[in-house]
């Protein structure tokens, strides 16, 4: 077993002897400020926990399935740092375009870097960082499920609590009162609470915002913005040789 750090170095330099450690594939090329200023670096002594490179990597993926992730997506790491970079300056943000080129894929590495980030800095016996993916049309029904049973504020707490969400395939959702009303609710506690939400639709930003009115739109612009896909490779094409 290699340790990450030996626990003797500064904060900075056991997050890149950890970083080095891990095989190239699965080694993100930026270590993620928002959780390395959120740790205070005291005197306080720093205990990583013990991992092989093969288990470090498996628990990252893990982190990813228990979030939700789609295992094609949390087994397969792809080489988006830049916009992976973009999109992690934002409270709140969509990523918008046409379907194949990767949006999904790109959401997950934001998940995936943050679950990175988190475990490096992350010292033994604290709790694991929340984070949860779901599709639009899961979530909200069964947000609407609890709602039936227990009340809006209620069905919110789930989706409340982790640190990171994101919500694919915003396009499914059918846009009633109902569902319009949940995601302000849920879109402007989020936003209250400082929390990261990320939203991925199969639309243009007119469509987007018809379907999830004013007030949602302006929180984006706001906290953060639309990330225009349409211009990304097609990877299905490229995948089945047809670009």
């Amino acid at each position: 077993m290699r340790s990450p750090a030996d626990g003797k170095d500064s904060f900075r330099e056991q997050l890149d002897a950890a970083r080095a450690l891990l095989p190239k594939e699965h080694r993100p090329s930026f270590i993620g400020e928002h959780f390395a200023k959120a740790i205070p670096r005291t005197s306080r002594t720093y205990e990583p926990r013990k991992y092989t490179d093969t288990e470090f990597a498996a628990l990252i993926v893990q982190r990813l399935k228990d979030a939700g992730c789609p295992a094609r997506h949390a087994e397969v790491h792809a080489d988006v740092d830049d916009k992976v970079d973009r999109i992690m300056r934002h409270e709140i943000a969509v990523i918008l375009g046409v379907r194949g080129v990767g949006k999904t894929q790109v959401a997950v590495e934001v998940l995936r870097r943050v679950a990175f980030n988190h475990e490096l800095a992350r010292e033994s016996g604290r709790p694991v960082v929340r984070l949860m993916y779901a599709r639009a049309w899961d979530l909200f029904h069964r947000l609407k499920g609890s709602y039936q049973k227990d009340g809006l504020l209620a069905a919110m707490r789930e989706v409340l609590a982790p640190a990171w969400l994101v919500i694919d395939e915003m396009h499914a959702v059918q846009a009633t009162e109902w569902e319009r009303h949940a995601l302000e609710n849920l879109i402007d506690k989020r936003y209250g609470e400082r929390k990261r939400t990320l939203m991925v639709a199969n639309q243009t930003k007119a469509q987007f915002v018809e379907l999830v009115g004013e007030s949602v739109a302006s929180r984006i612009v706001e906290t953060g913005g639309a990330v225009d896909a349409s211009q990304w490779q097609n990877r299905r094409a490229k995948q089945n040789g047809t670009s």
